[in-house]
Parts: C-alpha cells; sequence; structure tokens
C-alpha cells in the first residue's frame, strides 16, 4: 500500500508506504495530529479515517499569527484612575 502525501507549507510531496489510518500516516511522518488538516479529494480527514493504496492526501500545517494584543492608552487604565472613586 503506497499514499502519497503533499505537505504545505513547505511544498513537498513524500511517498509512504505500508499506513492504514490517517494517524499511521502522521506518525510515520513524525506530525502532531492536532497540527496539521488532512485533505483528500476536498474532504476534510480525522485520524480515524481509513487510508487506500494510491491515495494522494494533502497535509496542511495549520499556521497561526493571532492578533495583537491592544495595548492600554495611557490615562485610560485601571490603577490611578480618579473615575468612578468615593
Amino acid at each position: 500500500m503506497l499514499v502519497t502525501a503533499r505537505l504545505r507549507p513547505p511544498d513537498r510531496m513524500v511517498e509512504v508506504a505500508d499506513v492504514r489510518r490517517v494517524r499511521d500516516l502522521l506518525a510515520r511522518l513524525e506530525v502532531l495530529p492536532t497540527t496539521v488538516l488532512v485533505i483528500r479529494d476536498g474532504a476534510l480527514l480525522t485520524s480515524e479515517d481509513e487510508l487506500r493504496d494510491g491515495d494522494s492526501v494533502e497535509v496542511r500545517f495549520a499556521i497561526s499569527g493571532g492578533a495583537r494584543a491592544a495595548r492600554p492608552r495611557p490615562g485610560r487604565g485601571r490603577s490611578g484612575s480618579a473615575e468612578g472613586g468615593a
């Protein structure tokens, strides 16, 4: 059994033999399942999904930049504020 995996990023192709499930493929690639999306024919796969001989899958690494934390503006913070005081 042979499965072709396209890893993105970086864009590279890898052929992996003797894997039955997505989790087996990811283990052979030394990739944590929580860090990627695995896609076959436009459908998202889970770790438990079975792979077939000749399958081509895309392994997309989830990359998150996140949003920058808002910085408090001078004079608008709680400490030292005279607002709402008794």
